[in-house]
C-alpha cells in the first residue's frame, strides 16, 4: 500500500483518471498492450489467467478445436493497492486480466506520466510508485509460481 504525503497524493490526482468499476467488470485485458497502472481507491480487484483446458480436464496445448478457457485467479488486491504494474517492467502484452471482484474505484495512471510528470516534478512520488509496481509484479509472480505448484524461497512473497 501506498503511504504518500499530500503534495503527492495533489499531483497524482492531476494527472490519473478515476473510474468507477463493477464485481466481474474487466478492468485490464489479458494480451493487451500495457500502457497504464491502476491505484484502487475503493474495492477490490482479482488478477485472473485465463486457463485452456481440454476434454479430460487437463492443461490443454493451443487447440481451439479441443480446448475451452477456465480462468484461474491468482492474487486479490484491495484499496491502496496498485494494479496492472506488469507492464511497467515489461515489453510484452499484459499476462493477466485485471476483474473487479467487489465495486470499487480506479485512478489509472499511464506509463508515460509517471516517466515524463512525475520524474520531473517528484521524483521521490516516482520513486515510491516505482518501488510499489516492482513489490506488485513481484507478488504477482510468485503468486503464479505457487498455483503452478512451484514453491519460491520466501514462502511465497519474492521480494
Amino acid at each position: 500500500m501506498l503511504n504518500l504525503p499530500d503534495s503527492s497524493l495533489r499531483l497524482l490526482s492531476q494527472l490519473a483518471a478515476a473510474a468507477p468499476y463493477s464485481p466481474g467488470e474487466v478492468i485490464f485485458v489479458a494480451q493487451e498492450e500495457p500502457m497504464a497502472v491502476g491505484l484502487l481507491l475503493s474495492g477490490s480487484t482479482c488478477e485472473v489467467r485465463q486457463i485452456d483446458i481440454d476434454a479430460t480436464g487437463a492443461p490443454a496445448a493451443a487447440s481451439l478445436a479441443t480446448a475451452t478457457a477456465t480462468s484461474s485467479a491468482l492474487t486479490i488486491r484491495g484499496a491502496g493497492e496498485l494494479v496492472g504494474t506488469d507492464g511497467y517492467f515489461s515489453a510484452a502484452p499484459r499476462a493477466v486480466e485485471i476483474v473487479g471482484a467487489a465495486a470499487g474505484v480506479i485512478a489509472v495512471l499511464s506509463y508515460a506520466d509517471i516517466e515524463r510528470v512525475l520524474r520531473r516534478r517528484d521524483p521521490r512520488l516516482a520513486s515510491s510508485l516505482t518501488h510499489a509496481m516492482a513489490q506488485a509484479t513481484s507478488e504477482a509472480a510468485a503468486a503464479e509460481l505457487l498455483s503452478m505448484g512451484i514453491p519460491t524461497p520466501t514462502g511465497g512473497v519474492m521480494s
